[in-house]
């Protein structure tokens, strides 16, 4: 059959079963290997229930068609394994066209032809035929609303703001900028004086291991927590604003 025209599928014909129970159609793509022309015809083994779409024609030298299959009266919501198919088949049949048949011949005239030509001489291949359960459908999700950001919600904000109100968001804003900046030195103040204060403690450890009493000045060590103190009142401010 090769010989002559190739199939595709060459095997097996699936059909995608339609949840709606209509006709559910398969395709299947005949080619001649010959350079002379081709006579086929479909044949299927339950005719009640498949047609091709044509059930014969004339294939020119190394022409390609493709056939439609189409498979009806299966019923909505039928689940493949409830047909059984094991028994349905399609078969297709080639033959080199004789020279008389005209290159433009009419259906009648290719039904003839067929008649007329040996059985011997006609090339056969059956295809079986199988189901397949219909695609769910994905449930479509909503798309997500666009994030927005800190920043563009507070220029957002101010936007919407009066010059007047503007302004003083601006001046709030520069207010909190240098209270931030002023923090960040008295912390590391705080940090230097802890950190002497440390090296101290552990000095004095060291002497006391080795036999050497010295203590730490009451005074120096008031002084040195006031100063801490003092700073952290005086530059550090005791609540911010969030904007």
């Amino acid at each position: 059959m090769d010989d002559i025209v190739v199939m595709s599928p060459a095997d097996v014909v699936t059909f995608e079963l339609d949840a709606s129970g209509k006709e559910v159609v398969s395709r299947m793509m005949l080619e001649s290997q010959l350079r002379e022309r081709v006579l086929f015809k479909v044949k299927t083994t339950a005719p009640d229930q498949y047609e091709a779409r044509p059930t014969a024609g004339l294939l020119q030298a190394r022409q390609s068609l493709e056939l439609v299959l189409g498979m009806t009266g299966v019923g909505v919501g039928v689940a493949p394994e409830a047909i059984d198919v094991r028994k349905h088949k399609f078969m297709v049949q080639a033959v080199k066209a004789p020279d008389s048949l005209p290159a433009d011949a009419t259906e009648e005239q290719i039904r003839q032809a067929w008649k007329d030509i040996p059985a011997e001489l006609i090339m056969s291949k059956k295809v079986a035929v199988a189901l397949k359960a219909p695609a769910k459908a994905e449930p479509e999700l909503p798309e997500p609303a666009p994030a927005t950001t800190k920043v563009e919600f507070a220029g957002a904000a101010r936007a919407d703001l009066d010059p007047q109100a503007q302004q003083e968001f601006d001046a709030i804003e520069k207010r909190l900028q240098r209270l931030a900046v002023e923090k960040a030195k008295v912390q590391k103040q705080v940090d230097a004086l802890l950190a002497h204060e440390q090296e101290l403690v552990e000095l004095e450890a060291k002497k006391a291991e080795g036999g050497e009493l010295v203590g730490i000045p009451i005074e120096q060590c008031i002084i040195m927590l006031l100063l801490s103190i003092m700073s952290i009142i005086l530059f550090i401010p005791r609540g911010e604003s969030s904007f």
